[in-house]
């Protein structure tokens, strides 16, 4: 195994090196030593330190790269002139990876004298766009000079890489200065270079990220006609693009921001679904999952958030193959998609809303009669809704009044039973201050599903009548979760799911009963549903 380049350099003196590879002998030894091929010349010896110096700069260890070119430096006199160009570039690099600009200019404009004794085009555009950056970051004004020369020349000779290089970043340019037809018709140019000229794969992430960045940024311009067509082959570049980036969570992001710029445009966004679809059929479970994630993220509240909640669907399918974290995230967001189509609100951060819900042990409510959960006087034990969902979810009166029990009229028993309701060290007269809602329902598999809700907002003024509190907003504190459910890994969605059914689809319920309580307690807040029990 040869020994890493910088550190076997340190263990030779600078001031020695030149002598040492003048030397046929001592020549070999090096190669040996760095297991290089022996018919390497000086040229490949050079050319090898500077891609290793560069090599190293890419992973942002500079100190090991200065190592290298310190001893690039003497061997330069050993080889063409030419070297002296990609030795100033990579000390230029190195500059510009410590912001020092003033540095890196120095830097740069040797390599310009250098490079402008050699007819090299690609030499030429490489000094160019570091002076570009260089000086668009210390605000010169010669930076677009430089670019547009750059562009230039690549243009003569056919290098389409750069010249989308320089379109991106000239379309940026004009993007930042809301000069948005500008920047569309360079993004417009981007795509046709990439999608009818020769273009490396990866290098797509830049051309990309603009396009992205470019109708994020201005959404209407997906709906421009003379931009249907870009659009439509810029999708692609996009789908390409992410099918070869390495990382799942960036693949994800770009994916979710393309679906994201769609939605404003139901023509765009079916060609582009199904053209995802057929791509997605063909990939690994684990990455179906993550491309149907992501496209549930995009969608958010489109169509009332209905298409995130199919992606979610089948992606949470697939999670038997999936490990535990990414089953729990695909629940969480399924529930919240789920809370927002029917009006739920939904915390997720526990820690900063200051709730403590999730700390509550032991919560069990009586009845004073036979109810769903069981016998008249027998206690019934709940788990910690919060923490197994590791969010509160939230009613308001209205949407509980207007949207939910209307949606159950007729198939619900409200009863009005609850005789105690406690939890450990809670006070005896919890329940003459807080109101209790309980939902059972079971369902076509003969199981019992049940929420627990408590009051967790008061109306600023009472009810006229007798003074009592009104609570104007319930949150869901436990739950009975049916043995099926109970088997699964994750089930943050539960509430919700449970919910969802309730007004999206009662008939999956063979009864379904209400429980408030009881008018035996001598209560300080007026009743959500004032039905009386029947004798």
């Amino acid at each position: 195994m040869s020994p890493s380049l910088h550190k076997y350099l340190k263990g030779i003196k600078i001031s020695e090196l030149v002598t040492q590879v003048k030397d046929k002998e001592s020549f070999q030894k090096i190669l040996s030593d760095l297991n290089l091929d022996q018919g390497y010349t000086y040229d490949d010896l050079v050319d090898y330190f500077l891609k290793e110096s560069k090599e190293f700069l890419n992973k942002e260890k500079r100190t090991e790269a200065l190592i290298i070119l310190k001893a690039v430096k003497p061997l330069l006199t050993l080889v063409s002139k030419r070297f002296y160009i990609p030795f100033y570039l990579v000390l230029t690099d190195s500059f510009m990876l410590v912001n020092d600009f003033q540095g890196a200019e120095k830097a740069a404009k040797k390599a310009q004298t250098v490079a402008a004794k050699f007819d090299d085009p690609q030499y030429q555009i490489r000094v160019w766009n570091r002076l570009f950056i260089i000086y668009r970051t210390l605000e010169k004004d010669k930076s677009c000079q430089y670019l547009l020369q750059s562009k230039e020349l690549a243009q003569k000779h056919d290098l389409y890489e750069n010249i989308v290089f320089c379109d991106v970043n000239l379309g940026l340019i004009h993007l930042f200065n809301k000069d948005y037809t500008k920047a569309a018709n360079y993004c417009s140019n981007i795509i046709n270079i990439i999608t009818t000229h020769p273009y490396p794969n990866d290098k797509l992430i830049m051309p990309t990220d603009f396009f992205l960045h470019l109708f994020s940024e201005n959404p209407g311009l997906i709906v421009v006609s003379k931009y249907q067509s870009i659009i439509e082959k810029g999708v692609d570049v996009v789908l390409n693009t992410i099918q070869k980036i390495q990382d799942p969570q960036e693949a994800k992001r770009r994916l979710s921001i393309l679906v994201n710029i769609l939605k404003i445009s139901d023509k765009q966004l079916s060609i582009f679904v199904a053209k995802v679809e057929k791509l997605i059929e063909k990939l690994k479970v684990s990455k179906q999952v993550d491309y149907y994630a992501a496209l549930a993220t995009g969608m958010g509240d489109y169509n009332n958030h209905s298409y995130a909640l199919i992606y979610l669907e089948k992606a949470l399918s697939l999670t038997d193959t999936l490990d535990s974290e990414t089953q729990r995230e695909l629940s969480k967001n399924y529930a919240f998609s789920i809370s927002k189509t029917i009006g739920v609100s939904m915390i997720y951060d526990l820690v900063s809303s200051s709730n403590v819900s999730n700390k509550l042990k032991r919560l069990r409510i009586k009845n004073d009669a036979s109810t769903l959960l069981g016998k008249k006087g027998n206690y019934v034990e709940y788990r910690n809704s919060v923490s197994d969902s590791d969010a509160v979810f939230g009613l308001s009166r209205e949407m509980f009044k207007k949207v939910l029990y209307p949606a159950i009229k007729g198939k619900v028993d409200v009863k009005q039973t609850i005789l105690e309701f406690c939890y450990q060290n809670s006070k005896s007269d919890v329940l003459t201050n807080m109101e209790i809602i309980v939902i059972n329902a079971i369902n076509q598999n003969d199981e019992l599903l049940s929420l627990l809700m408590v009051g967790s907002t008061l109306k600023e003024k009472k009810a006229a009548k007798k003074s009592k509190n009104v609570f104007s907003g319930y949150q869901i504190l436990g739950h009975l979760v049916p043995k099926t459910v109970l088997k699964k890994k994750h089930f943050e969605d539960f509430d919700a799911k449970f919910l969802y059914d309730l007004i999206k689809a009662p008939q999956k319920f063979r009864k379904i009963e209400i429980l408030s309580v009881s008018d035996e307690v001598n209560v300080r807040f007026e009743h959500i549903l004032l039905k009386r029990r029947k004798k």
